[in-house]
């Protein structure tokens, strides 16, 4: 064979390689469930109001967590929404639930309908503290980024990581326990 020859065997089969297992994942992530529920718990030792007056203060998310900006945008029937940027990336999320010191619930719509769902913050008055329980309750819509939730990156890697960046802005260790709920 000649070098030009070799030359498209060595890329054509890389390639072929890359949408075989495409195509994989795709047929894959078909069939497995659109939704996943993933939860993290915290553990602070701080009161729940403190806890509570944190994740209830959107605007001031990029100055802890891995936000890069937050926009407010008008109210959806008399509840606040936000537009939540990550880098080029952004997500719409309306807080529909508000129950200081205990609750607090943002509903995720994806401008891109990639995923969509709710995070749920409980806090729970503890002996030495609270805990901050949060609840993904995710649907994503796409197949081949399911599939690579179902088996390639952890469902709960972003609700742990607004959990110890939590832990962080308060200047403690995350002690943080995460499942996988379904």
């Amino acid at each position: 064979m000649s070098l030009l020859q070799w030359i498209l065997v060595g890329v054509s089969v890389p390639v072929v390689v890359v949408v075989l297992l495409g195509l994989v994942a795709w047929f894959v992530g078909r069939r497995l469930d659109a939704d996943h529920v993933s939860q993290g718990v915290l553990h602070l030792r701080r009161r729940p109001e403190e806890a509570f007056a944190l994740i209830a203060d959107v605007k001031s998310y990029p100055s802890w967590n891995r936000m890069t900006g937050v926009e407010r945008l008008p109210d959806d029937a008399g509840r606040e929404v936000w537009r939540q940027r990550f880098g080029r990336n952004s997500v719409v999320t309306t807080t529909t639930i508000n129950e200081p010191p205990r609750r607090f619930q943002q509903t995720i719509a994806d401008d891109h309908k990639f995923f969509s769902g709710t995070w749920t913050y409980e806090i729970a008055p503890t002996a030495e503290g609270c805990t901050v329980t949060l609840t993904e309750h995710g649907t994503v819509h796409h197949a081949i980024p399911r599939f690579m939730m179902k088996y390639v990156v952890d469902p709960a890697l972003y609700l742990k990581g607004q959990l110890k960046a939590m832990a962080a802005k308060f200047g403690e260790e995350p002690r943080v326990e995460a499942r996988r709920l379904r």
